[in-house]
């Protein structure tokens, strides 16, 4: 599947969680993170208490032209899709940084 196409929520968010090493779960439609008893929903594509972390550390630039957010990554140059949402259009840059223009094709 290309990361340029995932939309905000449940798939992105879980790529998301994988790329980080997180321990990762689906429950109930949300990515739940973290080993018990301290897991969490995890949906940095719409939480910018979780997303911003990741968009500092991994130096990722936003860029609005005519209400549409792309986002590049330090490392890889080129920016994302355009997207609505700053937080995908930064999750997809993150992504592409670490798996390519592709997700694997196994979640392990």
């Amino acid at each position: 599947m290309k990361i340029a196409y995932l939309e905000a929520g449940l798939l992105l968010d879980y790529w998301v969680a994988k790329a980080q090493g997180l321990d990762v779960d689906v429950q109930n439609g949300q990515v739940i993170a973290g080993a018990a008893p301290n897991h969490y929903v995890f949906a940095p594509s719409m939480n910018w208490a979780q997303a911003g972390p990741i968009i500092e550390r991994e130096q990722i630039d936003l860029v609005c032209d005519f209400g549409r957010w792309m986002a590049m990554h330090v490392r890889r140059k080129d920016y994302s899709r355009p997207d609505v949402s700053p937080l995908v259009a930064a999750m997809r840059a993150y992504l592409m940084w670490e798996y390519g223009d592709e997700l694997p094709s196994s979640t392990e």
